[in-house]
């Protein structure tokens, strides 16, 4: 006899404990405080490991792949990924039961003693998975051939209006009649930017990527969970840092209520009390997770510092 699905609702990540997996051990991360939570660190150091493990917690419940073989390949090196585990808390509103009951931290655990991971795909806890990939910050003018494109503008879905307003705020710049349209496959846009007509191909790629992320963001269903990998890619700290708070407000909604975790090497970002900043360190024995650094403490970790010297001197005073 089948298990029956797992089906859930009023979903909320509060804290990730990767035993083994990849280069990262014992690591303890938690995301409460606030909607938003940044990971920082040097390169290497498991900010995308952590992600990943971020997007398998779930099964989702539209089309993205959490499957963990979809980020953790076979290869001889990894040796299948057999010994890895990781576990998760959460709150839940379990509706597979005739009544439903809130399943408040609930820990779950994954781990792949032999050859399939636990628990399998059908028995995770289901929710609204929405990844932002490094793909999204690739222009839309470098995912076509290079042979001339004729465009003629098609009458698309008008976009939300709070999309072409927020991206006004982060950007600075003038947006309205924010409407879908396409090339052969690709999803495209046109807009009307500072009053002029314009085609998704011939915008920045930051503007690109801010408008995919908005787009994403005020669709994403009630609980949602957002995974933005390298959020600081093209898009300058000025409108990162609007983004970021714009994401934040809205995620905390009551009618929202999402979470959004990122990755970013940008340091300029940790200062902000908005959303909770997670600082990576990785040892050879345990990968530490450091909450809310200050400047100081990120300056130490992530450069040489400078070394202070101070001289006495004693001299006699006439």
């Amino acid at each position: 006899i089948a298990r029956r699905k797992l089906v859930t609702n009023n979903q909320v990540l509060k804290s990730l404990h990767i035993k083994q997996l990849r280069g990262i051990k014992d690591l303890n991360i938690n995301f409460v405080g606030n909607s938003v939570t940044g990971i920082f660190g040097l390169n290497g150091s498991g900010k995308t490991t952590i992600l990943q493990t971020v997007m398998c917690l779930y099964r989702d419940k539209g089309t993205e792949n959490t499957k963990m073989s979809r980020f953790f390949k076979y290869t001889s090196a990894a040796n299948k990924w057999i010994g890895s585990e990781y576990s998760a808390v959460m709150d839940y509103l379990n509706l597979s039961l005739r009544r439903p009951r809130p399943e408040t931290d609930k820990r779950i655990e994954y781990k792949k003693p032999r050859s399939e991971w636990s628990p399998r795909q059908a028995q995770k806890p289901d929710r609204n998975i929405i990844f932002i990939s490094l793909s999204d910050s690739i222009p839309d003018i470098e995912k076509i051939s290079d042979k001339k494109v004729t465009f003629t503008p098609l009458v698309g879905e008008v976009l939300d209006e709070q999309i072409t307003s927020a991206a006004t705020q982060i950007i600075g710049v003038l947006y309205e009649n924010l409407a879908i349209s396409k090339i052969s496959k690709l999803d495209c846009y046109t807009v009307k930017r500072n009053g002029i007509d314009c085609h998704s191909l011939n915008l920045g790629a930051g503007e690109q990527k801010v408008f995919r992320i908005l787009q994403r963001l005020y669709r994403a269903p009630k609980y949602s969970l957002l995974v933005i990998d390298e959020i600081d890619l093209t898009i300058h700290t000025a409108a990162l840092k609007e983004l970021i708070k714009i994401m934040a407000e809205e995620a905390s909604k009551p009618d929202r209520l999402l979470q959004v975790v990122f990755t970013s090497h940008r340091q300029e970002l940790m200062h902000n009390p908005i959303f909770n900043v997670r600082f990576i360190i990785n040892t050879p024995d345990k990968t530490f997770c450091l909450e809310n650094p200050t400047e100081d403490c990120y300056e130490l970790l992530s450069s040489d510092p400078l070394k202070y010297f101070k001289i006495y001197v004693e001299d006699l005073l006439d």
